[in-house]
């Protein structure tokens, strides 16, 4: 075995020790990202399907078939295209793929961190600031909706093109400007098919970042050119896309407020939209409902920052500030200021919070960067926090599976996936049909619909019936399936089912107890009760 000369040792240990400083931060930096996989990636075998999932779930569906027309169909006020193309090899192999989706969710919510360390390091002055940032934003769970619930995605995919597109526009002016520009144009419209209303409210922010933060002294006007065409065009076409196919259903969006008519509520509308900003920023800061002390608070601290920061770092946190205030402001002048508290519309705001953070931590370290002892001391204190921040984050699984009940894990869908292939492999071999009786499952889900969450193309052997073709027989047949499913050892033991079906009309009452209700249009006798030996 052959040793390495001295010399080659003597290479490397200079190398280590002239970017000790280096190593170093990536070290932090790679174990502040694993403890958000660490944090995150537990939860991929969570499945809240919401009833905007269960509708884009049908939709990858009818694009399947070649109903290509329905990519720019509105999902609530929003038009996501690319979003719909994205997720529409994981809708097509529901459930058994589904949680890569989720994993998709971590890699952009990395993404993310890793873009607001890069511009940390270029406007912040200490080293470890540009941690903090990455540290906060990496591991904050108040907007767990957003990574959880899949049909929210599009706040955590949309993010890291939109601080892309803020690399690109700050760097117009350091050369090729017309392929930082195309940049910024791209990235810009990936953000915008992916969440066309928060992508569109925070382009503005991105020109923002232009002014504030890349654009040279003396003046450029070919920046300037580049850098609204960049952003404006994205933005025109959000509008575009918007008024051609979001605005027809607008008003049919339950969540919406509608149109105002009078100058007053036009002025109520906008009033709505600040409240509710508000009442966001103070609710990230508190986590309670905010009260009018802590509004102020949290408005003074925001001044007293900006005022006491230098102008460097003052710009990146007001450019984070356009990036998250403006989508808020929209989002609550169309729905309603009392939405504050949803988690989905915390996510992309944190971010502000995140760098407030980090501005914060290198004032305070730059200002005692003559004084040894007490910058230690700060350090330290710092070091101790994390595991402190750590240990705050809010239970989200909990939460989660508190919100959708037992049909929140995988093992639920993969279990009725697997009877559903059961049954089929039954129905071929009998050179049958499997008739599915139209029975409510939950409180707000039908086997039927179930079935067709788990076989988004259907299955030739079984026959989903309506509620008026469903008889008895079929009622009887499916309990028996039920009950050798159950039997067999596989993943439908996880699914919660009673341990009884009761058989009645739509006008008899139901039998004491708790029974699987399965409701026909006619039968011969009273309610029929089977039990698990039937």
């Amino acid at each position: 075995m052959k040793w390495a000369s001295p010399r080659r040792w003597r290479f490397g240990w200079n190398f280590i020790a002239s970017n000790s400083r280096r190593l170093a931060t990536a070290f932090l930096l790679a174990a502040i990202l694993g403890g958000s996989v660490m944090l995150w990636w537990p939860l991929a075998d969570i499945y809240i399907i919401a009833s905007d999932d269960a509708t884009l779930i049908l939709g990858s569906q009818s694009l399947a078939a070649g109903n290509w027309h329905r990519l720019l169909e509105p999902q609530g006020p929003h038009i996501l295209p690319l979003y719909k193309l994205l997720r529409l090899y994981f809708d097509l192999h529901f459930p058994a793929r589904f949680h890569w989706m989720y994993g998709v969710a971590i890699l952009a919510h990395l993404s993310s961190a890793i873009l607001l360390f890069v511009l940390s390091k270029h406007y912040l002055r200490t080293a470890e600031a540009p941690l903090v940032v990455a540290l906060f934003f990496a591991w904050q769970t108040w907007g767990w909706e957003a990574m959880v619930i899949s049909s929210q995605n599009t706040y955590v995919l949309s993010l890291p093109f939109l601080l892309g597109a803020v690399c690109c526009v700050i760097r117009l002016h350091s050369g090729r400007l017309w392929t930082w520009a195309a940049g910024c144009f791209l990235y810009l419209v990936a953000a915008v098919g992916l969440h066309s209303l928060a992508a569109a409210s925070a382009i503005p922010g991105v020109l923002a970042g232009y002014y504030l933060l890349g654009r040279p002294r003396e003046r450029r006007g070919g920046c300037d050119v580049a850098a609204w065409l960049a952003c404006c065009i994205p933005l025109m076409l959000a509008i575009g896309l918007w008024m051609r196919w979001g605005l027809p259903r607008f008003h049919a969006d339950l969540g919406a407020q509608g149109f105002p008519r009078t100058a007053f509520q036009t002025l109520a509308q906008l009033w709505h939209g600040l409240q509710g900003t508000m009442f966001l920023f103070g609710f990230l800061v508190s986590r309670h409902t905010p009260t009018f002390l802590v509004l102020v608070m949290t408005a003074l601290g925001w001044l007293a920052l900006l005022l006491l920061l230098r102008p460097s770092r003052s710009r990146f946190l007001i450019t984070a500030l356009a990036l998250t205030t403006i989508p808020a402001f929209v989002t609550f002048v169309i729905r309603t200021a009392g939405a504050f508290y949803v988690s989905r519309y915390g996510y992309q705001s944190f971010l502000a919070i995140a760098v407030a953070a980090g501005c914060a931590v290198d004032f305070v370290l730059e200002s005692l960067r003559g004084n040894r002892f007490l910058r230690v001391c700060a350090l330290v204190a710092l070091i101790f926090a994390v595991p402190f921040y750590w240990t705050r984050k809010e239970w989200i699984e909990h939460k989660a599976v508190f919100l959708e009940g037992p049909s929140a894990h995988r093992e639920y869908w993969m279990g009725w996936d697997g009877f559903f292939n059961q049954a089929a492999a039954d129905a071929r071999a009998s050179s049958s049909s499997f008739r599915l009786p139209m029975l409510r499952i939950s409180q707000d889900r039908t086997i039927s619909q179930v079935f067709q969450l788990c076989n988004p193309k259907g299955k030739p052997e079984i026959v989903v019936l309506s509620s008026r073709d469903t008889h008895e027989a079929d009622c009887t047949n499916f309990w028996r399936k039920v009950q050798v499913a159950k039997k067999t050892a596989g993943a439908f033991n996880s699914v919660p089912l009673p341990d009884s079906m009761a058989i009645v009309t739509f006008h008899q009452e139901v039998p004491a107890g708790k029974h699987l209700i399965c409701r026909v249009p006619a039968k011969v006798g009273p309610p029929t009760v089977l039990s698990g030996a039937d």
